[in-house]
């Protein structure tokens, strides 16, 4: 994929600082998200500072990594919802409403991470998502969350 596909790349300039996806933070994730048909997708590769130990991704990391792909799967969502191209309705606005998360294994540091969301069930103002980390193919991580957008 080029990277004019990146989801991030139709954030308004604001998002340039932001931790896990902007391009302008220096000591940020710089995560990149696709598209992948029903999904969208994101490759990491795990950086030794973010470790909860010499072997295992911080758990708090993983939680930010499925809330960063989660909202680029969401901000495609509701474009599509609304049947315009993405970046057209920026700003939008939308937070985290409510995350669950389940540790299934111990996210390897030494191992490219693949991030999943897809989206379940949406409304005008919502967008349920399910998300996974994996490494080398195996789930480590699964989470639901949920993005709200503000009444109009």
């Amino acid at each position: 994929m080029t990277d004019t596909q990146r989801i991030q790349d139709h954030y308004p300039a604001e998002f340039g600082g932001c931790f896990a996806c902007g391009r302008d933070n220096d000591d940020g994730l710089h995560l990149s998200s696709v598209p992948d048909g029903d999904s969208v997708v994101t490759y990491w590769n795990p950086e030794q500072r973010l470790r909860g130990t010499e072997t295992v991704l911080h758990g708090g990391i993983s939680a930010l990594l499925l809330d960063e792909v989660g909202a680029a799967a969401a901000f495609r969502a509701f474009h599509e919802f609304e049947g315009v191209p993405l970046g057209s309705l920026v700003p939008i606005d939308f937070v985290t409403a409510t995350m669950t998360v389940d540790y299934l294994a111990p996210v390897p540091m030494d191992h490219e991470l693949e991030i999943r969301a897809t989206v379940g069930e949406q409304t005008e103002r919502k967008a349920w998502i399910d998300c996974t980390i994996s490494a080398a193919g195996t789930p480590c991580i699964t989470g639901k969350l949920l993005f709200v957008r503000p009444r109009k």
